[in-house]
């Protein structure tokens, strides 16, 4: 087998994976058929690249009018329209190139970034009628979902607006990158509470490098 890109796939693999993101319901039949070869090959090649995490899950798209009705729980992230799905190992790149052309000001621009799009998810979560206890735990979802982490909320203050936040398994590489997720939970409160929000790094923390605790403030 020959690799691409340095991935243990090859054009076979290829052209079956854009057959299940054309119909992830179709068959090994069908997909042989379209590709030129047995069914039995597809149905081995398509385990091989589940087992070895080239294959991670089959996506079903969902009317966006149920959603709205609320007779459907679903992950609100997955109807949003107005954000680039963007990797980890993507964001680890632009972090890295935005440090190399605007040195420490670079940390500045990732969190007005990630705040924009924290405002996107926030307004999305909005109109989704739920109560603002519910549309806080849903952007915790959003981050699951979206692979920036695990979000747990612990020792919140609701009357008093503050608390603190962790973030584990982060998958980025680059500690900059970090200021891009403060970025997106700073956005999606303020959007949230309609109030300023103010997010800072817990210091002293220990140096596990997939976990982050913040403190935040709900100003009046």
């Amino acid at each position: 087998m020959e690799n691409i890109a340095g991935l243990n796939v090859d054009t076979l693999d290829v052209k079956i994976i854009e057959a299940l993101q054309e119909n992830t319901r179709a068959t090994c039949k069908s997909i042989a058929k379209k590709v030129g070869s047995s069914d039995r090959t597809i149905a081995r090649r398509i385990k091989r690249m589940e087992q070895a995490g080239i294959i991670r899950g089959y996506r079903v798209e969902v009317d966006k009018e149920l959603v709205k009705t609320g007779l459907l729980k679903i992950a609100p992230q997955m109807i949003s329209e107005d954000v680039i799905e963007t990797s980890p190992a993507e964001w680890d790149s632009i972090a890295s190139s935005i440090k190399d052309i605007f040195g420490v000001a670079g940390s500045v621009i990732l969190f007005n970034m990630g705040e924009a799009i924290g405002r996107c998810y926030g307004r999305h979560l909005i109109g989704s009628n739920k109560t603002k206890d519910e549309q806080i735990l849903n952007l915790a979802q959003i981050f699951q979902a979206r692979g920036w982490g695990e979000l747990t909320y612990n020792q919140i203050d609701y009357e008093k607006g503050t608390g603190r936040v962790t973030i584990s398994k982060m998958p980025f590489k680059h500690q900059i990158t970090e200021n891009l997720v403060r970025g997106i939970f700073c956005g999606g409160l303020e959007e949230i509470s309609s109030k300023k929000v103010l997010v800072k790094k817990v210091e002293g923390q220990e140096a596990a490098t997939d976990v982050q605790k913040f403190l935040f403030e709900i100003g009046g």
